[in-house]
């Protein structure tokens, strides 16, 4: 079963470079990359609860508020990257994979995880030897408070504690407990299947009435 972008669920997205090729090569790179998706994502009516930038990749977990946020804010930032990597060297070069893969992240303790899968992606690529060292994450933010004008937490996030530094805390425990190689499998086979992460009973169900689909999106068995 196949789910399509529908509004107010949160969604684990991944845009890769073409053929495994770098996207950032240099720090201005992910700083404009950062500063583009924060505008996008504004306008697009899009809430990114985390993030991780990797020289060949981006991860987000993200919330859509509107019909169609996701794609729009993916290809609007995407064509933005494109041309600041580009237009410097008069080239045409083909940056990103064709598309990006997502899925949907209904469950709690899937939310948790992605945010835990997102934010070590750096330290799984060999690009520094703990979350708490990576500059081009939300970890800072969603470990430590920092603030980070492209953060918008997860009610899920938010609920580990009412105080900020006990919640900071209690995911920075989260965080430091890793990703068991079979909840990492998982993920992966969700992400690049593009299923739904959910074991809440009625999800599926909910997911097909009109009132929740607003008579514009589809779930294909």
């Amino acid at each position: 079963m196949q789910c399509v972008n529908p509004v107010g669920v949160a969604q684990h997205v991944v845009q890769r470079g073409r053929d495994g090729r770098p996207c950032f090569f240099r720090e201005i790179d992910y700083l404009r990359f950062l500063q583009d998706l924060c505008e996008a994502a504004l306008h697009y009516e899009c809430r990114v609860h985390a993030y991780a930038l990797t020289t060949d990749r981006v991860h987000l977990l993200v919330t859509p508020d509107c019909l169609g946020a996701v794609p729009a804010m993916m290809r609007a930032v995407g064509q933005q990257h494109v041309r600041h990597i580009n237009d410097p060297l008069h080239r045409a070069d083909i940056l990103w994979a064709s598309r990006h893969n997502s899925c949907l992240v209904d469950d709690e303790s899937h939310v948790l995880a992605c945010y835990r899968y997102i934010e070590l992606s750096p330290v799984r690529a060999g690009m520094t030897a703990s979350a708490d060292n990576y500059r081009w994450s939300s970890h800072a933010a969603n470990g430590f408070g920092r603030h980070d004008p492209l953060i918008s937490p997860h009610p899920v996030y938010t609920g580990l504690a009412d105080d900020i530094a006990m919640r900071c805390l209690r995911y920075r425990a989260l965080v430091a407990q890793g990703i068991h190689p079979d909840e990492r499998d998982v993920i992966r086979q969700h992400l690049y299947g593009e299923w739904v992460q959910e074991n809440r009973a009625g999800f599926i169900a909910e997911m097909r009435s009109d009132e929740f689909l607003g008579g514009h999106l589809q779930v294909a068995d």
